[in-house]
């Protein structure tokens, strides 16, 4: 595969394009975002969860803590929260 004529720097010119760095960023940014933001998620609902609960008592696995959510609210419901933290 590769990257098209049309996003490659311009070496023979001696100009710089910035296209192709830029693209490649922000598709990786928005990967990155889309695998890691659902155990960002869980993580802070296991952490309010337990907060409300007391120190005394058994916290939800990630298992559960995915499972109720999704339960409750759907797959959709993994990603809430997800675009007031992407202005960020």
């Amino acid at each position: 595969v590769g990257v098209p004529r049309r996003l490659m720097p311009d070496a023979a010119a001696g100009r710089y394009a910035p296209k192709a760095p830029f693209l490649s960023g922000a598709v990786a940014g928005g990967v990155e975002i889309l695998l890691t933001f659902p155990l960002e998620f869980v993580k802070t609902e296991q952490q309010l969860h337990a907060a409300a609960q007391g120190p005394k008592h058994r916290g939800l696995s990630m298992r559960e803590t995915v499972q109720a959510t999704v339960r409750e609210h759907g797959v959709r419901g993994l990603y809430r929260g997800l675009p007031p933290w992407l202005f960020f």
